[in-house]
């Protein structure tokens, strides 16, 4: 016993001094009953912790649990490839098959009059050639107002 948690043989009897001489004989003896106690029943649940451990280590070895997770891992593998192949060949038919068309739509013309009716043109509908109100400009205003 050459060092205990770090403390020398004559610094833990120098403590033991100390304590006989703060806590008394009485106390100590009390004291050092309890510490045996508690020393006896950390050892008895460190027994049966490592002995519940061991057993489960034992049964985690013997079933091989991270290689049949791996098997499994490597089989959801395999089948997504094979749906995300499955998906990619349905999409290339599906695009040969019916090519995307890009043409504007077609806006039927009106039919021509029948009968001598007159032919009416359609409203321009296009805002880009109607031209917008003028509006009368800020000197015109100024010299309406100096008129009067």
């Amino acid at each position: 016993m050459d060092q205990f948690f770090g403390i020398g043989l004559w610094e833990l009897l120098m403590i033991a001094v100390i304590a006989l001489v703060v806590l008394g004989p009485r106390q100590m003896i009390r004291m050092s009953r309890k510490a045996g106690e508690y020393a006896r029943q950390f050892r008895s649940l460190w027994e049966q912790w490592s002995v519940v451990l061991q057993k489960e280590l034992g049964a985690l070895d013997g079933t091989n649990v991270v290689h049949e997770v791996s098997q499994e891992i490597q089989g959801l593998k395999s089948e997504m490839q094979k749906s995300l192949q499955a998906l990619q060949s349905e999409a290339t038919t599906a695009t040969t098959i019916a090519p995307p068309t890009t043409a504007s739509p077609v806006i039927p013309s009106p039919p021509p009059p029948t009968n001598g009716e007159a032919a009416t043109t359609p409203p321009d509908t296009n805002p880009t050639s109607s031209k917008p109100p003028t509006q009368p400009s800020y000197s015109a205003w100024i010299d309406k107002s100096t008129k009067n």
